[in-house]
């Protein structure tokens, strides 16, 4: 079997960190004079950000060296906070809907006979 090998290009951009894939904000190498202040200190951000989840995948293909299990690939990394209020929305969620059902019940119309055929 052949030896699996890193894309050079992707090693390049890429890190592998705990939470997943970190890369670097585009539009911050060049003509920064001529951005505003504004869009520059908005592409800052910590200077760099995670690969969205549903890029990993192909990451892990350029990079097979990159120790990311199949089981970790295919689980999100998720941060406290977010999860914390992805339940809390979920609960009022559960709350609201029975409510909603209740009002929406309306009886089921009857089918429509068949329409007699035109001579």
């Amino acid at each position: 079997m052949p030896k699996l090998k890193t894309n050079r290009a992707a090693a390049k951009r890429f890190r592998k960190t705990a939470k997943g894939f970190k890369r670097y904000s585009a539009g911050r190498r060049h003509n920064l004079g001529d951005k505003p202040r504004k869009q520059k200190r908005h592409l800052r951000s910590g200077g760099s950000s995670l690969v969205h989840e549903s890029d990993v995948g192909r990451i892990v293909q350029l990079m097979p060296n990159a120790r990311i299990s199949p089981r970790k690939r295919a689980t999100p990394y998720v941060a406290k906070a977010d999860a914390a209020a992805a339940a809390a929305s979920a609960a009022s969620v559960a709350v609201v809907k029975p409510a909603k059902a209740a009002k929406a019940a309306k009886p089921a119309k009857a089918p429509r006979a068949p329409k007699a055929a035109a001579k």
